[in-house]
């Protein structure tokens, strides 16, 4: 039991919160994804933020799958522990009933930082940026039959 415990725990400490981007010239980068755009991806380097083109990504591996697939099973595993071993707290004591609960509250909480940190990367990385100069004809066109107006005209290129 105590060495699962140090294993999980070294593989909760060892990953980074950087994805891996792909490019089509095989080149990886290493990077915390700041925002998306319709043409690029921003990235923070830790030198500076920059764009990353859209059209030269071929993948991006975020970050957190793995500590989330790991925190699952590792919860699956909890459960199924606690589900044999809760029985027998009474009788065999506080540490026997410390191990019995802690695989769960590792997998739990692995999991959940896990999901966490891959789903603020996927969302940093969708296209959110401007779409390009935007120009309001709100001032000079009334749009609608209410007086004063009715509405916004916005025209996006």
């Amino acid at each position: 039991m105590k060495r699962l415990i140090a294993v999980v725990l070294c593989a909760s400490l060892g990953c980074a919160t950087t994805a891996t981007i792909t490019r089509k010239n095989g080149q990886h980068d290493e990077a915390t994804i700041v925002r998306g755009t319709t043409s690029s991806v921003m990235v923070d380097t830790g030198a500076g933020e920059r764009p990353i083109p859209r059209e030269e990504i071929t993948d991006i591996d975020h970050p957190g799958n793995v500590h989330a697939t790991v925190g699952a099973l590792l919860l699956a595993y909890g459960i199924l522990n606690i589900s044999v071993g809760a029985s027998q707290c009474d009788r065999r004591g506080a540490a026997f009933c410390t191990g019995v609960f802690t695989p769960a509250a590792l997998g739990l909480g692995m999991g959940i930082w896990g999901l966490t940190v891959w789903s603020k990367s996927t969302k940093a990385a969708r296209e959110t940026g401007p779409r390009g100069p935007e120009l309001s004809l709100a001032p000079l066109l009334r749009v609608g039959d209410q007086p004063g107006g009715g509405g916004q005209l916005t025209l996006r290129y």
